[in-house]
């Protein structure tokens, strides 16, 4: 997620400039993806948007995104389940809701049900279309490692960076806070958190846009609900991150780790990502979920076909992992 640095050097310019002249103006919406047509289906409200984009919103109010093929006088509507809805087409190119739809989950299970149409709502003042932003509200992680490099104990690289988006409740701001670390030749050579910096965003269709005119961040929202930015896979979460991130090198390889904690109400959530550079490098992925009660929490987990426990204290700032070889401390992102 290299880019957002260099988004963050453009903004700092352009504040000591007092000109943001890379920002999207409110002029800018043309460019954005028109909703056509608004139906309900069994209590949620489909809507389809002329650039062959859904966005869902379910009876509980869960949003999610799909997508629409149109065909042989059909539309086929698919959602980030793998279930589809096929249509009836109208001439002008809509959904036909004077007949029901066949809903086919993904399993091949075959349903009717009745679809009925719903009035796209409209601004006071200018009659325009609106739908609440997809990721609005929403928040998500990444962990990648940029660089993994290994000659001798004394010749060696890891580079890893954890990313956080969040994006306000408005669809207009988000942002983008950052852990980085970067281990050269044996030596920890950075190890910072930088932000939270904030930008304006776009959503077109599927596609994300971070940042102004110069240099922006472009992602791809996926039917899943994570994000594809170069490169990395950003997935939602709820709750606080906390995060810490460490290598080491000798004789034989490098070991890097990236470790977080994500904290939502009773229930905290640690995901562990390990590279090993020996005769066959590989990189994985272990998680452990525990509970918290008050400023404690517990975890469960097996190890070795055994049961274990592990400890642990949880403050504002931080998490701390309790370990008889040398405490973990997560910090708050």
């Amino acid at each position: 997620m290299r880019k957002f640095a260099k988004i963050s050097a453009v903004l700092a310019a352009m504040v000591l400039a007092l000109a943001f002249a890379g920002c999207k103006s409110d002029d800018d919406d043309d460019d954005d993806a028109k909703p056509i047509q608004a139906i309900v289906i069994n209590g949620d409200v489909v809507t389809l948007y002329d650039d062959g984009t859904v966005i869902i919103k379910a009876s509980d109010g869960t949003t999610s995104n799909g997508t629409y093929t149109k065909a042989d006088g059909k539309i086929v509507i698919k959602d980030s389940k793998g279930n589809t809805t096929e249509a009836k087409s109208t001439t002008d190119g809509k959904v036909d809701t004077s007949e029901p739809v066949t809903i086919k989950d993904k399993d091949g299970k075959e349903t009717k049900t009745e679809v009925k149409e719903k009035v796209t709502e409209t601004n006071e003042g200018n009659g325009t279309s609106s739908t609440k932003n997809v990721l609005a509200g929403k928040t998500y992680y990444s962990i990648d490692f940029e660089k993994k490099e290994y000659t001798s104990e004394t010749i060696n690289r890891a580079k890893i960076c954890i990313s956080m988006l969040a994006f306000d409740s408005n669809g207009q701001k988000v942002k983008y806070t950052e852990l980085t670390y970067d281990f050269k030749n044996g030596n920890v050579e950075k190890n910072e958190t930088l932000g939270p910096d904030e930008f304006n965003y776009s959503v077109l269709g599927s596609s994300l846009t971070v940042g102004g005119n110069n240099d922006p961040l472009i992602g791809t929202i996926n039917s899943d609900g994570s994000i594809n930015a170069e490169g990395s896979v950003m997935k939602e979460f709820k709750g606080n991150l906390y995060a810490f991130a460490e290598a080491e090198a000798d004789e034989k390889r490098i070991l890097a780790k990236a470790h977080i904690a994500i904290v939502d109400g009773t229930v905290c959530t640690c995901e562990s990502r390990t590279f090993k550079s020996n005769a066959n490098p590989q990189e994985k992925t272990e998680t452990v979920k525990g509970t918290v009660s008050g400023t404690n929490l517990t975890f469960t987990f097996t190890e070795d076909g055994k049961t274990e426990t592990a400890s642990g204290s949880l403050s504002d700032k931080e998490i701390v992992i309790y370990d008889p070889e040398g405490n973990l401390t997560l910090k708050r992102m």
